[in-house]
């Protein structure tokens, strides 16, 4: 627990510093993504569903330029990479 809220603070702190939510990505543990992952779209405005989609998109390539994770989900994606090769 102590690390994920050390990367909380720090993405937080980035996200501050440049302004630009849409450049950051958070990937462990904590992050509440219900929406993402069951698709749940219908209390969502537009806005919301597009930014949501993106982060799922992002979450699942890590096409995103600042991502902060955890080692575990780290290591996760090259288990994840050899899978798919």
């Amino acid at each position: 627990m102590p690390y994920t809220t050390i990367i909380e603070q720090n993405a937080e702190e980035v996200r501050q510093i440049l302004k630009a939510e849409d450049y950051i990505l958070e990937h462990h543990s904590n992050v509440m993504m219900n929406e993402v992952e069951n698709d749940d779209f219908e209390n969502v405005s537009y806005e919301q569903y597009q930014q949501i989609k993106k982060l799922k998109i992002a979450k699942d390539d890590w096409d995103i330029p600042i991502i902060f994770t955890t080692m575990v989900q780290f290591l996760d994606t090259f288990r994840t990479l050899v899978i798919f090769n």
